[in-house]
C-alpha cells in the first residue's frame, strides 16, 4: 500500500506528463494494499475474540 501511495506521489507530482496507465497501476497496487491490510485487521480481531482470556469489548450503542 505504501508503495503504490509513493508511486501515485512521485506520478501527480514528479512528472507533469505522468501516464495514465503509471496512475492505474498505483492505484491498483493501492486497493491491494488495503484489501490485504483490512483481512488481516479483521482476521486479527476475529482472532482475539475467540481466546477464552480476550476480555469482552461492551455492544455498541445506537
Amino acid at each position: 500500500m505504501l508503495s503504490g501511495l509513493g508511486l501515485l506521489l512521485w506520478g501527480f507530482l514528479g512528472r507533469s506528463n505522468s501516464s495514465p496507465s503509471l496512475i492505474y497501476q498505483a492505484a491498483k497496487v493501492v486497493a491491494i494494499g488495503l484489501v490485504v491490510t483490512g483481512t488481516t485487521l479483521v482476521a486479527r480481531r476475529r482472532d482475539s475474540s475467540r481466546r477464552p482470556d480476550a476480555q469482552a469489548e461492551p455492544a455498541p450503542r445506537s
